[in-house]
């Protein structure tokens, strides 16, 4: 058949104002239903076809309904194309187009004209096809008034017009943008219910489109509440019931899609099965599995599980005869749609009952009860299962949801026999297989008699006896230290080991079977004290407001090998090493510092007791006149020559001076304070001084002063030389004081007595304090060459031979002093010896005889004034600027000869002389040694320790206890863990 357009092109008539354009709509309509398919294709493809276009869409607003329905009708047909609708839609978004299209059709379904109406709702139909078209429309402003007439159209004489309108909803219910669209609507309570009503087996197709939009609206949960609600319901209900059994392919299909939608929803899957016609659908549904249409079987697949999905829907399509068989055919059938397999498997495993346990597993776990155990019997259905165990009675003793459970009440030693069962609603599996177990022997009772048979610093030995009731094979004890098990053994004691001194354990052991353990017994067991394992209490001496020395000795009793000792000042380790001694400086005056000795063996830490000491005090005052005027050197004392002070940085400050010839005869007694050998205390003496070199000096008590004038008197009455008026002294505060020490020229064999003044750069600190200078002690005993030799070699104090035959040596020692103070009175008590040989060493002569023909010290740039107190020397002395010396170690004896003592030396013991002869030999003069460990309770002061004579008691021991004051209090010991 020939078209119109084949001998004359009147495809640009569309464009005319005139009746010309409709002659032009009449032939391409004539056309299009002639051959549509060349004559779309030749319109898209003519050069003018968007104008074309444009003039189809100018005459779709003509007020004449047949003009307006061809032109509606061309419009729908050119859109079924891909490229027809893209141009259309692009015409009507363009900035050309009036955008008019939608609203026109609108306005052409309210015509009278049929065929116009069913053309214009088709056409709305076809745009709305296409994810652009659907979007096109919904986003046009009269949208609404669109779905009211398309509503209204639903019901229309004309099925056909009726189904262009169902299929205008069904095709924006696709987005979800269209659902809520038509859920949102002012009227969507009537638009459902006209949805509702158009439901059923037509010949155009109405029922059909109106089920898919129905479905689309459930597969939401607003649009399938309001749909259960609708009065019409029921209605809805039976009619898609109606639907899946037409023979209607297209109907049936969207039937099972809208049934499958309701049921997901728990209310409308109790509203199907509820529903009149449910074994009809539940019939139908499992006929439709073996439908020659594939696509139909697997629609009505998805709609039973759909159903099988809810316990109810479950048990409803386990009593149902046909649906498993149809499920298990399609399953088993060949050449089917792998879709449809799919969703009958899925299904059929939904619908399963309950498989046959796996048989319980027992566990004995006391002498009286077991656990028993078990796998999870799988199910798809959405029941909860459950299980119950029998015994050997058919007794359930235990009904739940768990997968285990504990059965008390058992008799010892005796066979039991378990079966499990699991069960759903409306559904129970068979038997397992049968368990048979025997209960285990009992546990024993608690060993008897647990004591504690030794113990040491780090080990208890513990021993106990068999319980009572073994109640079976005994399988051992176990040990618990601290309610932790550390030991399991079979004998009846145990040793244990790695424990921190004076320390309590809590100890416990219990006897087991092959039941298990029984009850425990109880100890507490303590360690022993550390005792003689630690260093001795740490000897702490004050060298001034910011340093403190600290010694100790060697634990008596060492408790393995000594690694290192670690030193605590307020609890923080401030040393670490071997060595017996350490210095603390950087320190805060008049600040209490405590101090503890650790020492660290192969067996562990042992804490000596704590030591407090407290710096001194920072009293300097300028503002206050010295308290020390310097003296005028008197004509009959003679010249002190070769005396040479020096300043020491050592922690210990001292002024020792040689004398060069002895002034006393052989049965004096040496006064050395601090020795052991002085067993009275009228051999000891104390001169006071500063504690240190950087320490302040106190003021001196009036007793003192009382004890320095009583002297003066004895000594004018023994017609001695006169004595320089020593004015009374007056407390002040003073600035630091330095030490003297001993020069170590080898070299120097003359020193200018007088040499010239030199500029004093400290002079108006240095006038204000007196000088503590060391003493002299003699010893002679001839008996004890040996000892002195080796004292020598163990305590470094140098002992010198002489040519008398009662005076064997003369021992040189640094003296501990005394701070004088008000607050520390007891402290600061000379001790008077007033025998007859020593107060014949008090006076001028013996000063001369001690000082005066030295070559060995180089004498004081200033006046020095000596002031003597029965043993005690004072020196005042301001020492001269740049003439300040400072020696690492403790000062030696001069190494050189002084002129006439050639006679002296040669009198010497021969070692001892060999000694003098030999100046790189340790020469110097020793620290004092540290009191003897005495810590330990029970132990007399005079026992001896391992280490010999090198410890000698603190001189303000001896005269605490001379006064009755007894020693101090010392800290408590403080345990290791």
């Amino acid at each position: 058949m020939s078209c119109n357009w084949q001998n004359n092109d009147y495809f640009s008539l569309l464009m005319s104002t005139d009746k010309k354009a409709h002659a032009a709509l009449e032939m391409l309509v004539d056309d299009l239903h002639g051959d549509k398919e060349r004559t779309v294709h030749k319109f898209l493809g003519h050069s003018g076809a968007e104008d074309f276009l444009y003039g189809l869409v100018r005459l779709l607003g003509s007020d004449n309904p047949r003009v307006a329905g061809n032109a509606a009708y061309i419009i729908g047909t050119v859109a079924e194309t891909e490229m027809g609708c893209y141009r259309i839609l692009g015409l009507a978004k363009g900035q050309q187009g009036e955008r008019k299209i939608l609203a026109d059709l609108t306005r052409m379904l309210t015509f009278d004209d049929s065929e116009s109406v069913m053309n214009a709702a088709g056409t709305m139909g076809t745009l709305a096809e296409s994810f652009d078209g659907r979007e096109w429309i919904l986003a046009e402003p009269c949208l609404s008034e669109t779905l009211d007439h398309i509503t209204t159209l639903l019901q229309a004489e004309n099925l056909w017009t009726a189904s262009n309108a169902a299929l205008v909803l069904a095709r924006l219910a696709i987005s979800e943008n269209g659902c809520n669209a038509i859920l949102e609507h002012e009227n969507s309570q009537h638009i459902l219910s006209k949805l509702v009503q158009s439901l059923g087996v037509d010949e155009a197709g109405r029922g059909m489109n109106a089920a898919f939009a129905i479905g689309r609206l459930c597969d939401m949960e607003i649009g399938r509440k309001r749909l259960l609600l609708l009065s019409d319901s029921e209605r809805m209900l039976s009619s898609l019931a109606k639907m899946l059994s037409c023979d209607d392919t297209g109907a049936s299909k969207n039937a099972c899609f809208a049934l499958s939608c309701l049921a997901t929803n728990g209310e409308g899957h109790a509203r199907l099965l509820k529903n009149i016609h449910s074994d009809n659908i539940l019939r139908t549904l499992s006929e439709l599995l073996n439908a020659e249409d594939s696509e139909t079987g697997w629609f009505a697949a998805m709609t039973l599980r759909t159903l099988a999905s809810q316990p109810k829907g479950c048990l409803r399509l386990r009593d149902h005869p046909q649906v498993i068989p149809a499920l298990q055919a399609v399953d088993k059938g060949p050449n089917l749609n792998s879709d449809l397999k799919e969703e009958a498997v899925i299904t059929l495993e939904i619908l399963k009952k309950l498989d046959k346990p796996s048989p319980p597993t027992i566990e004995v776990i006391g002498h009286n009860s077991i656990k028993a155990s078990w796998e999870e019997v799988p199910t798809k259905s959405g029941f909860t299962v459950r299980y119950q165990l029998f015994d050997s009675n058919n007794k359930c003793v235990y009904t739940g949801k768990d997968l285990t459970c504990q059965i008390f009440g058992l008799l010892p030693c005796s066979q039991y026999t378990y079966k499990l069962r699991a069960f759903t609603e409306g559904d129970e599996s068979p038997f397992s297989e049968s368990v048979t177990i025997v209960t285990e022997e009992n546990v024993p009772t608690a060993p008897t008699n647990l004591r504690v048979m030794g113990c040491t610093i780090t080990q208890l030995k513990i021993g106990w006896d068999p319980p009572e009731q073994v109640n079976g094979t005994l399988k051992g004890y176990y040990i618990y230290l601290d309610e932790k098990m550390i030991e399991h053994t079979q004998e009846l004691s145990s040793i244990l080991t790695g424990l921190t001194a004076s320390t309590s354990y809590n100890i416990e052991v219990c006897a087991a079977t092959s039941k298990g353990k029984g009850d425990k017994s109880y100890i507490v067991g303590t360690t022993s004290e550390i005792g003689a394992h630690a260093p001795s209490k740490p000897h702490v001496q004050v060298l001034g407001r910011n340093e403190l020395h600290v010694t100790w000795e060697p634990p008596e009793v060492p408790l393995g090998r000594i690694t290192r000792y670690d030193v605590l000042m307020n609890g923080k380790i401030i040393y670490s090493g071997t060595e017996l001694s350490y210095a603390v400086r950087r320190l805060t005056p008049d600040t209490e510092y405590s101090f503890v000795v650790v020492a660290l063996t192969s067996e562990g830490k042992f804490d000596s007791k704590a030591t407090k000491k407290r710096t001194a005090k920072d009293e300097y005052d300028s503002s206050r006149p010295p308290l020390y005027q310097a003296p005028t050197r008197r004509d009959s004392m003679g010249e002190v020559s070769n005396v040479s002070t020096t300043v020491s940085r050592k922690k210990k400050s001292a002024a020792v001076i040689e004398p060069k010839r002895q002034a006393a005869s052989g049965k004096h007694r040496s006064v050395t304070p601090g020795n052991l050998r002085s067993k009275t205390p009228a051999d000891q003496v104390t001169i006071a001084r500063p504690i240190s070199g950087s320490s302040s000096a106190s003021t001196i008590p009036e007793k003192e002063s009382k004890e320095n004038r009583e002297t003066e008197h004895k000594e004018s009455t023994r017609g001695t030389e006169p004595q320089h008026h020593i004015p009374e002294r007056i407390p002040t505060k003073s600035a630091p004081v330095h030490a003297v020490h001993f020069r170590e020229n080898h070299h120097h064999q003359s020193i200018q007595r007088n040499p010239p003044p030199k500029p004093e750069r400290f002079s108006h600190v240095n006038k204000m304090f007196p000088l503590s200078v060391s003493y002299v002690s003699i010893q002679g005993n001839e008996g004890k060459e040996k000892e002195d030799k080796k004292a020598l070699y163990k305590s470094g104090t140098f002992i010198e031979s002489s040519n008398s035959n009662s005076m064997h040596g003369l021992r040189l020692e640094r003296s501990r002093t005394t701070m004088h103070s008000s607050h520390v009175k007891r402290r600061s008590k000379v001790i008077e010896h007033n025998s007859p040989i020593n107060q014949n060493l008090i006076g001028q002569e013996y000063l001369n005889t001690l000082l005066g023909k030295s070559t060995d010290v180089v004498p004081p740039k200033q006046d020095v004034q000596l002031n003597l107190s029965s043993h005690q020397l004072d020196v005042s002395k301001q020492p001269a600027q740049n003439e300040i010396a400072t020696r690492k170690m403790s000062p030696k004896l001069s190494q050189s000869t002084p002129k006439g003592s050639e006679s002296v030396l040669s009198a010497h013991h021969p070692r001892v002389k060999e000694r003098r002869e030999k100046p790189n030999r340790d020469l110097y003069l020793p620290k004092p040694a540290l009191p003897s460990q005495q810590y330990l309770e029970g132990r007399a002061p005079g026992l001896s320790t391992p280490y010999g004579s090198r410890s000698l008691p603190s001189p303000r021991s001896l005269y605490l206890q001379k006064d009755g004051e007894g020693p101090e209090q010392e800290v408590p010991q403080r345990k290791s863990h």
